[in-house]
């Protein structure tokens, strides 16, 4: 894991993330980034045209990027989706024009790299934030 986010990434999402970690504790929380498919956004990958869930949302009003979380299956070591929310986001995000740009999950646990299971995360976006617990405090990993 490297901690450079993508050039696109603002301490508003940092906060989001964060937020997101610390409301989920002791579990994990997952989630994706998305941005209106007409943003012009460096080091976007626009070419993909689905996603995760939402129900929960954070809004960055500086450049329209949301931060959906996925409440499903969650541990301390682990997080599912619920495949129905996973397809009705999917469909929620065609008719918004949006696109994820970016996955997000917790490491509560303070692991500092990505497990297998996390790697499926790459078919969603090119860039991966992850909120890594360490002690008392939180730090965003990222992975391109």
């Amino acid at each position: 894991m490297s901690s450079d986010p993508p050039r696109w990434w603002n301490q508003k999402l940092t906060d989001a993330c964060v937020r997101a970690a610390r409301g989920a504790l002791p579990n994990e929380i997952c989630g994706l980034i998305t941005a209106p498919l007409t943003e012009r956004i460096s080091d976007m990958d626009q070419s993909q045209e689905s996603g995760w869930s939402q129900h929960t949302g954070f809004i960055d009003d500086e450049s329209s990027l949301l931060l959906h979380l996925f409440h499903g299956y969650a541990s301390p070591t682990s997080v599912a989706a619920n495949p129905q929310e996973v397809i009705q986001f999917a469909y929620q995000l065609k008719q918004q024009n949006r696109v994820p740009i970016a996955t997000f999950h917790s490491h509560p646990g303070g692991q500092m790299r990505f497990s297998e299971r996390d790697e499926m995360l790459r078919m969603w976006a090119r860039h991966h934030a992850v909120a890594v617990k360490r002690a008392n405090a939180w730090t965003l990993m990222f992975i391109s």
